[in-house]
């Protein structure tokens, strides 16, 4: 387990590899991400954990949605899984990375105040460093939820909807490595983190149409990534071959939905639509992954003029 001493130890020793092997950035970042990696599995306890707990709620998931039936009640049902499956996913990323620069800011500072390496550096090694576990487990709950659920069983349906779960998870992740950045200790991360995330679920079209948000907060409604990742995953599993829903009246009269597309128009969302969502979602991937790293900069710049 990496505690706070040894973890500075490790800091400090790196630090001065670093300074030894020359000041590039390429330098830097390759030294600190090796140590960035060494702390991640050096603690195979949290990833045992995060596996175990990945793996019961994933089951407890199945159970409850089992081969949800395709009848009119499809549209609750499957967006209903649709919704919990990309909250599960986000609230345990963040929550995940909100300790991750409150923890070892103030030793980073200090070695960038000696002049060690840059902080840019320093932020893109763990955030590297994570990235894989940050794709391996939400894999993971997708695909025991999806074919448990009997979402779509078209394989380029699950296809996309990984994908979209994945970049929803990587959109969460980024403003939470904001907030790390910006937050002085941990506690206030974790006391910042839901009260950052939760807002953009109102937007995301599950409990408010989107065409009934009200105009003086349609910006926050495009700046939700649960919006751009509910209607992309509503597209992957109603959109793409998606089966005839069953309906009681041979006329066809009596049923709301008959087919994916249906579904889609009662959620307003356009099939056509389905690039942009995933592009927004990269944007916001990056976009904050870069703002947290200017949030990083700024600090070290306060502290250097302090």
């Amino acid at each position: 387990v990496v505690t706070e001493g040894n973890s500075a130890a490790v800091v400090s020793a790196e630090s001065a590899q670093a300074q030894q092997k020359g000041s590039s950035y390429w330098s830097q970042f390759s030294i600190l991400l090796g140590r960035a990696l060494l702390n991640v599995f050096r603690d195979p306890l949290l990833s045992k954990v995060r596996l175990m707990q990945t793996l019961l709620i994933g089951l407890i998931f199945g159970t409850i949605f089992f081969r949800i039936e395709n009848n009119q009640r499809v549209a609750q049902n499957k967006s209903g899984a649709i919704f919990f499956l990309l909250i599960n996913q986000s609230m345990t990323s963040v929550f995940g990375v909100l300790q991750t620069f409150p923890l070892e800011k103030p030793i980073a500072l200090r070695e960038y105040e000696s002049g060690a390496y840059s902080i840019l550096p320093y932020y893109a090694a763990k955030v590297f460093a994570d990235f894989p576990l940050q794709l391996f487990f939400p894999s993971l709950f997708t695909l025991i939820c999806y074919y448990m659920g009997g979402l779509n069983d078209d394989i380029w349906a699950f296809l996309w909807t990984l994908l979209t779960v994945l970049m929803v998870t990587n959109s969460a992740i980024s403003i939470g490595y904001c907030i790390s950045a910006l937050s002085k200790n941990v506690g206030v991360a974790l006391a910042v983190g839901p009260v950052a995330i939760l807002p953009f679920m109102l937007f995301s079209g599950f409990f408010l149409n989107t065409d009934d948000i009200p105009s003086y907060w349609i910006w926050l409604e495009y700046l939700s990534f649960f919006k751009y990742g509910f209607s992309a995953c509503l597209t992957a599993i109603f959109g793409f071959n998606y089966p005839e829903i069953d309906c009681p009246d041979p006329t066809g009269r009596q049923c709301a939905f008959k087919t994916g597309d249906d579904v889609l128009r009662f959620f307003s969302v356009k099939k056509e639509n389905f690039a942009t969502d995933l592009l927004a979602l990269f944007a916001m991937i990056v976009g904050f992954r870069l703002l947290g790293a200017l949030f990083m900069w700024l600090a070290c710049r306060k502290k250097q003029n302090a």
